[in-house]
């Protein structure tokens, strides 16, 4: 009876065991599809910067997202083809993201063609117009035709104000500027006309003539910039926005798909457990009839581990993830399958705070990008207003203010491209020249507003030979150095910054000291929490800094210390030494 009992609890350790492993899969595949969800927001939103202000350095950002989505996609498809509703969902939305794409290429088309419309022939059709406008005025002027010269004016000035719509139109949506625009090109052609029958002389009826076939060339171009416009702001506006709701959509059913198929696996698991208790309690009860001394045996050395071990296996199917694993400690089956659990414990655990991070992230890029966003397009408003007043006063402050706002934007969105390659990037560890480092990020925050007032001390222990991964280290100095820059208190006399690094027993310390503003107290526990500045009005920053710093720490396996000083903040970075890093005395 008891190797009835040893050989059924083996086949039950080997069934849960593989019904373990397969929902370690299935959360695994849950992991990739947060990454492509988180990626493609990403993507989206690059694109809606790119849509409105052109920059070439963010279409390259959106290049190597593509690149960086492509090959997610792909490993994903291959994670998923044991499941065919998955798997073909993955298709349709790998499938519409290539559509998104196709069509966000043709918004890139259509906007060079505006530019190249804008710069090239509207432009060149402008100047030529000045020219003959300004061969007209002297001739009018040495005839003394006075009526004709302020006709000749007129026109001028109306051209002027055509030119500076029609780059306005070239990158608004203002339907009403498009109509005024053309109606004033039209009033010009009549002005036009009209002089043509009051010339006195062969050469002013040639420069008309010139003229109004130039006019008609610029109301041809002016149209086909109108229609041109319309038609990328119905391609982003309308055709684009259904395209991301429909991926949006296929993300949510994904997750919906994947969600059930984890849930079927617990529930197939929690089934498994209750019919093995059964068998286990059925053949229990034939070992109590064998024989007392055979009953007392199995209860205390099989049935109660193993019946602990199967209420433990519940809760943690039942999503119970803060619960201790019982006999890990066991060399046998019921050891690997108490390890086993354990480990599914940690994924479930890190999947949670996954979740949560992702979803805190998602809000407050969200928040963070659509501000300035809004806040240029409201000054580009009153740009245009003031342009159509003649006020160019406050249209150069709107423009000020619009490429300060803008800039925050690619401030923002630079450092969120940085925590995402901080989080992904994989690299080899070599030997470390701190002086180096060190001496590169200094000169790197030269620049910064008040640096030439501050004392730096640099004091690197020669003896220390240091192997780890580079970018992270350059990333962690970087940015604690940078902070005790921008953060300095200028009211303080003597300001400094030390940088310190020595050896000590096994470790490797590096410290960064400085005697600026620090971090008031009640604001510490939150210190390496994402997009949380402390002193906004000291200067900007995205508020993900220390947060990159300690993910990057954590990456290389450092401890990252923070003590508050009277004045100032002192960060410590505690790299474990390896054996061939020990110094000899």
């Amino acid at each position: 009876m008891l190797t009835i009992l040893s050989v059924l609890n083996f086949v039950n350790v080997k069934q849960f065991q593989a019904q373990f492993n397969t929902l370690q899969q299935a959360n695994t595949q849950r992991l990739g599809f947060m990454a492509i969800n988180r990626d493609i927001l990403e993507l989206q939103r690059l694109a809606l910067v790119y849509s409105y202000v052109g920059y070439t350095g963010v279409l390259h950002k959106i290049t190597r997202q593509n690149e960086q989505l492509d090959k997610e996609l792909e490993l994903a498809k291959s994670l998923t083809k044991d499941n065919k509703r998955i798997h073909e969902r993955l298709i349709t939305m790998a499938t519409a993201y290539k559509e998104y794409d196709q069509l966000f290429s043709k918004s890139v088309a259509m906007q060079k063609t505006l530019k190249q419309l804008q710069q090239g022939e509207i432009e060149t059709l402008h100047l030529t117009q000045n020219q003959i406008l300004q061969k007209l005025t002297t001739s009018f002027a040495n005839r003394q035709q006075l009526e004709q010269s302020n006709t000749t004016n007129e026109i001028t000035l109306a051209l002027t104000k055509i030119y500076a719509d029609s780059k306005i139109i070239s990158t608004s949506a203002n339907i009403v500027l498009f109509g005024n625009t053309l109606a004033r090109l039209k009033s010009v052609q009549e002005m036009v006309t009209t002089a043509k029958t009051k010339t006195t002389t062969a050469n002013q009826s040639e420069l008309l003539n010139m003229l109004a076939t130039s006019l008609k060339k610029y109301d041809d171009a002016l149209k086909k910039l109108v229609t041109t416009r319309s038609s990328f702001l119905q391609l982003i506006n309308v055709v684009l926005a259904g395209k991301t709701a429909q991926i949006n959509q296929l993300s949510q059913e994904l997750d919906q798909l994947i969600e059930q198929h984890a849930q079927t696996l617990r529930q197939d698991i929690t089934d498994g457990m209750n019919r093995a208790q059964n068998r286990f309690h059925f053949f229990t009860v034939l070992a109590v009839l064998t024989g007392l001394a055979s009953s007392i045996l199995i209860a205390t050395g099989i049935a109660s581990p193993v019946k602990a071990i199967s209420k433990t296996l519940s809760k943690l199917a039942e999503g119970e993830a803060n619960i201790d694993i019982p006999g890990q400690q066991r060399q046998d089956e019921l050891g690997s399958m108490a390890k086993a659990a354990n480990e599914f414990k940690l994924m479930a655990q890190n999947l949670e705070a996954q979740t949560a991070e992702l979803e805190e992230f998602a809000y407050r890029t969200s928040h963070d990008l659509r501000s300035p966003l809004v806040a240029s397009l409201s000054l580009l408003e009153l740009a245009t207003n003031a342009l159509e007043k003649d006020d160019k006063q406050q249209a150069q402050q709107a423009i000020d203010f619009t490429h300060n706002s803008l800039s925050k934007l690619e401030k923002l969105v630079r450092d969120i491209l940085d925590l995402t390659k901080t989080k992904a990037a994989q690299e080899n560890k070599t030997e470390i020249d701190l002086d180096t480092i060190i001496n590169e990020t200094i000169a790197k925050i030269a620049n910064l507003p008040n640096f030439q007032r501050l004392d730096i001390q640099v004091a690197i222990d020669p003896s220390i030979t240091l192997h780890s991964q580079k970018s992270r280290i350059t990333l962690i100095l970087e940015n604690l150095i940078s902070n005790a820059v921008k953060y300095q208190n200028t009211d303080t006399e003597a300001s400094y910054i030390k940088v310190h690094a020595l050896q000590h027993k096994s470790n490797i310390v590096i410290e960064v000291e400085d005697n600026g503003l620090g971090i008031p107290e009640k604001y510490q526990h939150q210190l390496f929490t994402m997009f949380k500045r402390f002193h906004p009005n000291a200067s900007f920053g995205s508020g993900l800094g220390l947060y990159m710093v300690k993910k990057s720490a954590e990456v290389i396996n450092a401890k990252l210390e923070y003590e508050s000083r009277e004045q100032g903040s002192t960060f410590r970075l505690i790299l474990p030494v390896t054996q061939d890093e020990q110094t000899t005395d």
